[in-house]
């Protein structure tokens, strides 16, 4: 599978630091899918909302208690499939921000 040429970086103006979010997408099916690449690994759980999650190597239904997983640098495009958005709770992991000999983040 081949995603847009044209990749925006998630998550649009935030990064920099290991944290947990909460991200929300409003939805338009009727709409183009606008394709993403990650900026750090991250780990989503999806707490709300349907849709489709779209990567280079695979398209899997996602719903509420499933759980997405990114690598930085994999890129990946989401089709909503109804208008009611969805909402996840995002871990994002920033490596150099860990010192793995002492296992705790530094600041």
């Amino acid at each position: 599978m081949s995603l847009a040429s044209e990749n925006t970086a998630w998550r649009p103006g935030r990064g920099g630091h290991s944290a947990v979010r909460e991200d929300r997408c409003s939805a338009d099916p009727g709409a183009p899918m606008k394709g993403w690449v990650y900026t750090a690994p991250a780990i989503g759980f999806v707490i709300e909302g349907w849709f489709d999650y779209l990567s280079e190597r695979r398209t899997v239904f996602a719903a509420p208690g499933s759980v997405v997983l990114g690598n930085a640098g994999d890129r990946f495009s989401v089709r909503h499939l109804d208008t009611l958005g969805n909402r996840r709770l995002v871990l994002e992991l920033f490596p150099a921000q860990w010192d793995p000999k002492l296992g705790i983040h530094v600041t």
